[in-house]
This record gives structure tokens, C-alpha cells and sequence, in this order.
């Protein structure tokens, strides 16, 4: 079977999953769109997933319909009067099997074809030991736990493991490329939840041999270039790119009037590729930025992700916390992993308790 990363989708591919395979792709389809799924009810011949959605101080409610018989006419009608009287914000009809073709003409049907093209597009769609269409778990329960975090309108969470595998959200479909996006929400998130201090290079100097941006802890101890890597099957660092890194660790760089020494070169994208352990490819690159003064950190934006949100869970307006977090231990592995993130951020937290306790 093709490689459904490379040649998408295919429609009839759709008909031949088993009902849990094919429900599980209807969740990601409304998980990506902004949508957090309350509940699904079997009734038979169909399930019906309801879903929410806030906009402003409302929170709209959506039912999605997946038939899986042939749809006809009638049941678009069936659901549209059950939306009407269950108060629905809007419906949907997923049908597998289209029998009546002027369903395919109607906005609130979505068959195979059209399926299909938002599967193609979605980060969390991966191929599974057949080579068929089936979900990124991990990816999902993370974008499913952003579509319920109260910060993602302002910082752009629910987006960001998407644009890290170079994929555009539906709704930032004009906003620019996902590799500009990726960079500038990674950058908001990072001095904003972790209260980093910057200078974000923008695209201005995207075709120059530097990073994405520079970040500064608040007492200017740890100076981190960060290079964001959008990348679908994950980043693998070539030579070019080492050199380029490697040169520009290599010398001070001016942050606002000052020569700041690059501590650690981060680099950031959905997956980093390659044997596990230390024959890694990292562990050879790593050693070039050592030569230099400086190291090298390889970060998954959904280990970030998880760090950040966990931070916000146990100190949501507290930027005191985010200051006590040590990142040379967060980043010495190299290969950053979910636990020290988060044991950094605990650590943090209970270093604020004991400097509160101290002076009360």
C-alpha cells in the first residue's frame, strides 16, 4: 500500500476500515477544526459524536453524524430536525456510502472524497503496520487536551503540533507558511508561559545562516538560540545545518546592546529520527558545539507542549515559578524528554514555595 504521507488519503481506502477505524478518523477530523468531543452515542446504523466549540464566552454545540449504511436523503432530514430540536449550533452527516448524489452537494455532508482531503492535510493522521490511515495517539490525546486549555486562543497551543509537522490548521489557512507560524507560536509560548526574554529574527532574516530566535532567562544565566524544524516525518540535522549552528554558537551574538554567549543551541520540531540510545546521529553533532563552548538540545514540541500546560495547571499566574526553572537541568540530556521538563517544572515550584517561606 502507497505511503499515505506522500500520496494522502485515498477515498476508497475509507470504505474499507472496520467502524472503530473509521470513528476514530471522524475525531480527528473534528479535533483539528477547533472542536472538543463531549460524548458519543451508538443508535444503531449510525453514532452520533457531539462536540463543542468556544467562541467568545459561548460555547457552541455541534452533532456530527457517522452512518454507516448508505446515506440517502432521509437521513440528512433526520438529522437536521434532531439538531433543531436538541438546540444544535450546527450538524454534520460523515457518510461512507453516498446512494442519493445530491447529498454530495449539500454543505452539511461529508463522503469520502472530502474526508479524505482533510486526512491528507491532518498531522495527526498516520499509517499504521498496513500502511492504512489510523491516528497518532499520543499526538491526539495531547491536541484533544489543548482544545480544552483556556490560554490556547491567545497562544496558539491547539496549533502548534500541527505546524510542527509542517501541516497548516485549517484555520490559519491565510495566516502564512506552517515553518513562519511554528516559529512565531513556539516564541509566544516560550516568553509568555516560561517567561523567556527575547528577539525573534522574523523572516527578515529567514535566508541568512542563523536561527529563529533568541531566548534569555531572567537573570541572562541561559542564553538559548532556538531553530524551529517543521518537518512531517520528523528532523534529521544535515551538515549544512550543523555548520550553520555551529558557527553562529561559535562567536557572542548583541542582544539588546550587549555580546551574549550562546549557551545552548535548541532545536525544535515534531520528531528528531534515529537509532535510540547514544548511537543516535545527535550525539556526533552535539560534540561539534561542544568544540565551540556551546551544546546542543533537540526538543519535541509536544514534550514543550506538555511542560507548559503542566506549569499553567499547578501555577496559572505565576511567573515567579517559570523564573526558578533550572534549564541546564531541564536541557542535559540533549535529547530533552517529557520527565525533566516536567520534573523542572516542579522542581520550580517548590523552589518558589520555600523562597516565599523564607521571607514571610
Amino acid at each position: 500500500m502507497p505511503d499515505i504521507r506522500t500520496t494522502g488519503v485515498q477515498p476508497e481506502v475509507l470504505a474499507t476500515l472496520t467502524t472503530q477505524e473509521f470513528r476514530r478518523l471522524c475525531s480527528v477530523v473534528a479535533i483539528e477544526h477547533g472542536l472538543s468531543i463531549v460524548t458519543a452515542v451508538p443508535r444503531g446504523d449510525h453514532e452520533d459524536l457531539i462536540l463543542k466549540r468556544r467562541i467568545f464566552l459561548t460555547t457552541r454545540e455541534v452533532l456530527m453524524r457517522i452512518l454507516f449504511v448508505p446515506a440517502e436523503t432521509r437521513h440528512l432530514d433526520e438529522l437536521q430536525k434532531d439538531a433543531g430540536r436538541g438546540g444544535y449550533a450546527d450538524y454534520l452527516l460523515v457518510a461512507p456510502q453516498v446512494v442519493d448524489q445530491a447529498l454530495l452537494e449539500n454543505d452539511h455532508t461529508l463522503d469520502t472524497v472530502r474526508l479524505a482531503r482533510l486526512l491528507s492535510s491532518s498531522a495527526l493522521v498516520v499509517p499504521n503496520t498496513v500502511g492504512a490511515p489510523d491516528v497518532d495517539r499520543r499526538g491526539y490525546r495531547l491536541v484533544a487536551q489543548l482544545a480544552d486549555a483556556t490560554v490556547q486562543d491567545r497562544l496558539g497551543l491547539l496549533w502548534l503540533p500541527i505546524l510542527a509537522k509542517n501541516r497548516l490548521p485549517i484555520e490559519l489557512s491565510e495566516a502564512g507558511t506552517p515553518e513562519d507560524l511554528f516559529e512565531k507560536f513556539f516564541f509566544r509560548l516560550a516568553t509568555t508561559v516560561f517567561d523567556f526574554q527575547g528577539e525573534r529574527f522574523g523572516t527578515a532574516k529567514r535566508g541568512k545562516r542563523v536561527g529563529d530566535a533568541i531566548l534569555v532567562n531572567h537573570d541572562a544565566s541561559v542564553v538559548i538560540l532556538a531553530d524551529c524544524k517543521a518537518a512531517a516525518a520528523g528532523y534529521v540535522m544535515d551538515v549544512d545545518d550543523e555548520r550553520r549552528l555551529v558557527e553562529y554558537a561559535r562567536n557572542p551574538q548583541p542582544y539588546q546592546g550587549q555580546a551574549m554567549k550562546v549557551r545552548y543551541v535548541l532545536v525544535i520540531s515534531s520528531s528528531f529520527p534515529g537509532t535510540d540510545g547514544h548511537r543516535h546521529p545527535f550525539y556526533t553533532r552535539r560534540s561539534r558545539f561542544h568544540d565551540v563552548g556551546s551544546d546542543l538540545a533537540y526538543l519535541r514540541v509536544e514534550d514543550f507542549l506538555a511542560a507548559a500546560l503542566h506549569l499553567l495547571e499547578i501555577a496559572p499566574d505565576n511567573t515567579h515559578t517559570a523564573r526558578q526553572i533550572d534549564w541546564a537541568f531541564a536541557l542535559k540530556d540533549g535529547i530533552v524528554g517529557q520527565e525533566s521538563l516536567i520534573k523542572a517544572v516542579d522542581d520550580a515550584a517548590r523552589a518558589k514555595e520555600t523562597l516565599e517561606g523564607g521571607t514571610a
